[in-house]
């Protein structure tokens, strides 16, 4: 689906919800793209984005800190399998010197963040554009739908008058044709 008919169709739909819950039933182009950068889906994926990558920083920089691990197994090789007593170690790792393997990793993090912040930033932006160009057009729409309508009562205005003379005598029936073609087009 073209992604401007998708953001119209979205307002539409915002605009119908709104108006059903008594709110006002037109909005604000400032409102259209708020509601349109809130709730656009490729603007919710790069926020999450941007939260996992914060998440695997947080992790990359956890690499410098002890790690401590415990494994259990049940004792191997012993005559009375019933009776061995599992086997637990614990371990307690702390990294002394990883030839720069973690700073390294806490850069690259740090990377992706910044990469994904920048993306969210843009997705907003273009989110924010497309909102801006649908509202316009769909209010230039809303007032080529309010000339038409304007035009339609004033053709059938005419309708009116060239009946009301053509019962008085000073219309031909051709006219009541021709304002009537008018007016149904």
């Amino acid at each position: 689906m073209n992604p401007r008919v998708a953001l119209a169709v979205g307002l539409v739909c915002f605009a119908c919800a709104a108006a059903a819950a008594d709110a006002p039933a037109v909005l604000s182009l400032r409102q259209a793209v708020s509601e349109a950068v809130l709730r656009h889906p490729t603007r919710v994926r790069a926020g999450h984005e941007l939260t996992a990558a914060g998440f695997q920083r947080d992790a990359a920089e956890w690499g410098r800190f002890p790690t401590l691990s415990l494994d259990a197994a049940p004792r191997v090789g012993s005559s009375q399998a019933n009776t061995a007593a599992p086997t637990t170690v614990v371990r307690l790792e702390q990294p002394l010197w990883a030839g720069g393997r973690i700073d390294a990793s806490i850069d690259a993090a740090r990377s992706q963040v910044r990469a994904a912040e920048s993306a969210e930033g843009e997705t907003r932006q273009r989110i924010a554009e497309r909102a801006s160009v649908v509202y316009v057009d769909w209010v230039q729409a809303a007032e080529r739908v309010d000339i038409a309508r304007a035009g339609a009562d004033v053709l059938a205005g005419l309708v009116r008058d060239v009946r009301r003379r053509e019962s008085e005598g000073l219309a031909s029936s051709a006219d009541v044709a021709i304002a009537t073609a008018r007016h149904g087009n």
